[in-house]
């Protein structure tokens, strides 16, 4: 029982780091030069998400690229606090478990 709650907790985590990866991407959509960072969920790193992109050739060439797309980190932060929830539900049913377990015990 504790595996699957460190499992849930470990989860929720991640997907936390995650959405706090997008809400930084969110936070600097209006930032000259900025790069978009994504979170790798397997290693727990966030890194920039293609460091080789360039910039589009209608762009400026006096004003830094930003490439922050504001719609798929909306979906990225979306899917983040889905998996969130996800895992709080399994510590919510792990902890009735362990209640009605700690009852039957007592």
């Amino acid at each position: 029982m504790l595996s699957v709650l460190q499992t849930a907790l470990a989860g929720m985590t991640r997907n936390q780091q995650g959405a706090q990866t997008a809400a930084t991407n969110i936070a600097n959509v209006n930032t000259d030069g900025y790069r978009t960072q994504r979170f790798d969920s397997a290693t727990g790193q966030t890194a920039e998400a293609d460091p080789a992109a360039e910039r589009p050739a209608d762009w400026p060439d006096d004003r830094p690229y930003n490439d922050v797309d504001l719609a798929s980190e909306m979906v990225s932060l979306k899917t983040y606090e889905i998996g969130f929830r996800a895992n709080a539900t399994v510590v919510a049913a792990a902890d009735r478990m362990l209640g009605e377990l700690m009852d039957v015990f007592a």
